[in-house]
């Protein structure tokens, strides 16, 4: 939903706009990654570890694109001559969400023998990345300024690991430690 206006239904948003290809690319890596991650899980449920560890590498393969990914399409939206507190703003938000995502993508792969933090490791690498379809959404449905919809844009991509604290609570009594490193 956060991506559609300006990747999967761009043609009804903005049809003035034509994307690059590279931009192109971004998305279709960043949906491979998420449709790859359901993949991952559905295989560990039905007990297929060994198919999982295997797909596992073309994941981290998905993973290493995904960085460089936003690297060009940081490059190119600089490119574009954007003023420049809206280049910085752009510049910091790509660099945060990147360290946001590798480092827990990191740890899930140090952890990778450990079920408990790989798992736990991948959700919060995963859930980084719904920090900008969030704010896209949050500033496509309000009229807030651009700030305050940040602000809100953060409670509601933390509200995700909600989930994943309950589920701990309610089986083991605890949130695991996880999720503090991610």
């Amino acid at each position: 939903a956060g991506f559609a206006p300006s990747f999967y239904l761009r043609s009804s948003f903005h049809p003035d706009h034509e994307l690059s290809v590279l931009l192109h690319i971004h998305g279709l890596v960043f949906s491979a990654w998420i449709v790859l991650f359901l993949g991952q899980t559905l295989l560990i449920a039905r007990g297929s570890r060994r198919l999982h560890q295997r797909l596992g590498w073309l994941t981290v393969g998905v993973a290493v694109a995904m960085v460089a990914l936003v690297g060009a399409a940081t490059v190119e939206q600089m490119r574009r001559g954007l003023p420049l507190q809206e280049a910085a703003t752009d510049i910091a938000f790509n660099l945060f969400g990147t360290i946001m995502f590798g480092v827990p993508l990191i740890a899930a792969i140090y952890w990778r023998k450990r079920p408990d933090w790989h798992k736990r490791m991948m959700l919060c690498a995963t859930l980084s990345l719904l920090g900008a379809p969030i704010l896209r959404l949050i500033l496509l449905t309000s009229n807030l300024e651009f700030p305050t919809a940040v602000n809100w844009s953060i409670v509601l991509w933390d509200a995700f690991f909600l989930p994943g604290f309950a589920f701990d609570l309610l089986t083991r009594g605890r949130v695991h430690r996880a999720y503090a490193y991610g």
